[in-house]
């Protein structure tokens, strides 16, 4: 875009230049000495058909043009009919270099920069969010920056990185927590199924942690790289990863400190953490934010860091909050025959017991509406979805605006409503815009997400 603008307003001055070295107005150029010249509209052709050259998408329609003389024809001057086509030339390339160079420009700012935050490991939406995030990026919605993952466990960025491969993504950045967290009492790692069956028989360029940097230095690298309060940040994992970097010192990539980079630099994030009202009562912990506390992990290393990250925070870093997913549900049959046998994200739920078929703890209502099993919850899709698609692309809404979240070190959330006069944050809930329980809206996100799915990678 860059180069665009300044060869367009290079080839412009070029233009005014010629045109005063002349010594002759352009309007009459094509005039003969003494004779005087009556344009009743503005000449647009030439413009029109330098345009659809340059700009192929865009086409304008003019009226046909008049030019009428009164005056006496004498000898044309050819030195004056080259100067005023060379000038006529160098304008309107000029303006055309500068108008593809804006729109070149908008075009490059329609995606948004994402970072995605996961725990892939124990479940397998983390999958789900990461294979919906590169097909976001396929449609030119999304441009996912980096994924950073936020355990111990050695082979979880090695899935990550199988899913990039396959969608064709390889360059996206990968970082890994390398710390002690994500093993249970008997010091071993806690993997979901699915994992190891990715990572050794699927190709990806990452294996293991130890090809690739800590999450902080992706983070740090990543958001020192990007414009101003525009990168979206999804954490659907354990907040180990966003509470460092907050912590973190100036380094090489910036002379900020973490909370002034994340301040400068992110735009908004979505958290897969908290229990909100009316899917869950207040002042609930959750897997994410308790560190796993229901399924065997040992919480030295996180426990307490969900509730730093809410604590520092940039205020104006916008924060919408979700639990939503709990109602959503993805990947069901309809993903087993939408998708090839090769395809990593189609496998890693059909390796996990709970990612095609299973029918535990869904309504007998949904099950009704669905007409085949519905797969599995969809927490960390969703959190994706809204963070590339905003909140009213699928019949979302931010409810509670204005409230504030707090955690305590166990991982247990409390919302605090906004009060009717003084708005607290930039925080919210995640809603349907409808009627609870949300039954067609829920379909309807579910539908969406499968279809993201189903698409098969651009590559």
């Amino acid at each position: 875009m860059e180069m665009l603008l300044a060869l367009g307003l290079l080839l412009f001055a070029c233009g005014l230049l010629l045109e005063y070295a002349t010594h002759r107005p352009l309007r009459h150029a094509f005039a003969p000495p003494h004779s005087t010249i009556v344009m009743t509209e503005a000449d647009d052709d030439f413009m029109e058909e330098a345009s659809e050259a340059v700009v192929k998408r865009r086409s304008w329609r003019t009226k046909s043009q008049r030019m009428s003389r009164s005056a006496s024809f004498g000898e044309e001057k050819p030195a004056s009919l080259l100067s005023a086509v060379a000038s006529i030339a160098f304008l309107s390339t000029g303006l055309l270099s500068i108008y593809a160079g804006l729109v070149q420009g908008s075009t490059a700012t329609a995606s948004v920069p994402l970072i995605i935050d996961t725990d892939m490991s124990f479940d397998v939406d983390d999958v789900g969010a990461i294979c919906i995030a590169h097909a976001l990026m396929d449609l030119g919605e999304a441009e996912l920056l980096a994924v950073v993952h936020s355990s111990g466990y050695p082979e979880g960025i090695g899935a990550a990185s199988v899913i990039n491969e396959w969608y064709g993504h390889s360059s996206v950045r990968l970082g890994a927590y390398k710390g002690s967290f994500g093993k249970d009492a008997n010091g071993e790692w806690i993997s979901g199924l699915y994992v190891p069956n990715l990572v050794q028989n699927f190709p990806s360029p990452v294996k293991n942690l130890s090809q690739v940097p800590e999450s902080v230095e992706v983070y740090r690298q990543t958001l020192a790289e990007a414009a101003d309060s525009s990168v979206a940040i999804a954490v659907i994992g354990f907040a180990t990863n966003i509470a460092a970097l907050l912590r973190s010192s100036p380094d090489r990539y910036s002379a900020l400190n973490g909370v002034e980079l994340v301040k400068q630099k992110v735009r908004l994030v979505v958290w897969q953490g908290g229990w909100y009202e009316p899917l869950h009562p207040d002042g609930h912990s959750t897997f994410n934010w308790d560190c796993g506390s229901c399924c065997g992990y040992q919480g030295v290393g996180c426990l307490g860091e969900a509730q730093y990250a809410l604590q520092h925070m940039p205020a104006n870093v916008e924060q919408i909050f979700t639990d939503l997913g709990d109602a959503i549900y993805h990947g069901g049959s309809r993903f087993r025959s939408c998708s090839s046998a090769s395809n990593p994200c189609r496998q890693a739920y059909i390796d996990h017991s709970w990612g095609l078929d299973d029918l535990s703890d869904v309504s007998s209502t949904l099950i009704d509406m669905y007409g085949h099993p519905p797969g599995r919850q969809s927490w960390d899709p969703i959190a994706v979805l809204v963070a590339v698609r905003g909140v009213a692309s699928e019949q979302f809404v931010l409810d509670q605006s204005g409230g504030y979240n707090r955690a305590d070190f166990a991982g247990a959330n409390f919302w605090t409503p906004p009060n009717e006069s003084i708005r607290l944050s930039k925080q919210s809930i995640l809603a349907f815009d409808g009627t609870y329980p949300w039954y067609a809206e829920r379909l309807s996100a579910s539908a969406v997400l499968d279809d993201l799915l189903c698409r098969p990678p651009r590559k």
